[in-house]
């Protein structure tokens, strides 16, 4: 059976011992972007304040994800995921919304 921990204030990272990762979700509908819920993740998962994780364009160009992931859920079948590293962690990002990063190191 997964364990789910919520681990930030707001309930939207939470980490699955079971796997050793931890899952959020955004929605198109969100007061934030879809990179900004990625660094509140990563500000999670590396316990530092989200100013304090290194800027996502160092890694990939954060616009072009926003556009890559815009198709609201539904409106196509394809999947679509991206892969991607940075800060030591691996993120996956879904098209319905769903991302997992988990430690490299662990």
């Amino acid at each position: 059976m997964t364990n789910f921990e919520r681990l930030d204030s707001a309930g939207r990272v939470v980490y699955d011992s079971e796997s050793g990762t931890y899952h959020g979700e955004y929605h198109g509908d969100d007061d934030h972007s879809l990179t900004f819920a990625v660094v509140e993740a990563l500000s999670t998962v590396l316990d530092v304040d989200a100013i304090d994780v290194e800027p996502l364009n160092e890694t990939l160009n954060p616009d072009a994800l926003e556009r890559l992931f815009a198709t609201q859920t539904g409106e196509t079948e394809e999947e679509l995921l991206v892969y991607f590293t940075h800060q030591g962690c691996e993120i996956t990002v879904r098209r319905d919304g769903h991302f997992t990063v988990s430690r490299l190191d662990d």
